[in-house]
């Protein structure tokens, strides 16, 4: 009878019992680029130009994409599109990258600096114009709080995502990941982008 009360307890409380599911990893979010080490089911080892050599856990629910070039003419309105931006003297956001979202994947329409480069800005939005500008394109974007003017110049990169597997994270390979850092330091792979 006590068994049955404890085991009651733990599932009122939430506590683990019965394979609930983990919990995410808590932390901070951290972006690595690099080049791969070695990687297998549980973990990635990469070289990073900025932080040396990190190792990262891997989880059966961290995702592995490929980027395929497209360019300002695949962008329509009613597309949601991510931004990246630095802000000019002159108060215009300019474009370093903009992604295509997939017509499936509807993000959260926000922007934000970005916690690895806070002198960037990032802008997930809906496409609501194109309109040619002398120095390239405008973007004229609508996200939950506001709308912004994007400008984009010709040689912006502009990306999609493509399917991708672990198998593609071989020792060489190019990656940007997108990583939780725990408080001990501990790193932990949730997207991961072949470049």
């Amino acid at each position: 009878m006590r068994a049955f009360v404890v085991l009651l307890l733990a599932l009122m409380a939430g506590g683990p019992a019965f394979g609930q599911a983990a919990a995410p990893p808590q932390g901070s979010q951290v972006r690595i680029v690099g080049k791969v080490v070695a990687a297998d089911a549980k973990s990635l080892s990469i070289d990073s130009t900025e932080a040396g050599k990190a190792s990262l856990a891997m989880e059966p629910t961290t995702s592995v994409s490929t980027v395929v070039k497209k360019s300002l003419a695949d962008i329509q309105p009613g597309d949601h599109v991510g931004a990246t931006t630095v802000v000019g003297k002159d108060g215009k956001h300019r474009a370093i990258e903009v992604r295509i979202f997939p017509k499936d994947r509807v993000p959260n329409l926000n922007q934000f600096p970005l916690e690895w480069a806070p002198d960037n800005i990032m802008t997930n939005a809906a496409v609501a114009e194109v309109v040619k500008a002398a120095e390239g394109s405008v973007l004229k974007l609508k996200f939950s709080t506001g709308e912004t003017d994007i400008l984009v110049a010709p040689d912006t990169p502009i990306l999609a995502g493509g399917p991708g597997s672990q198998e593609l994270l071989k020792p060489g390979v190019a990656v940007t990941v997108i990583a939780v850092k725990a408080a001990d330091g501990a790193l932990t792979a949730r997207r991961i982008t072949v470049n």
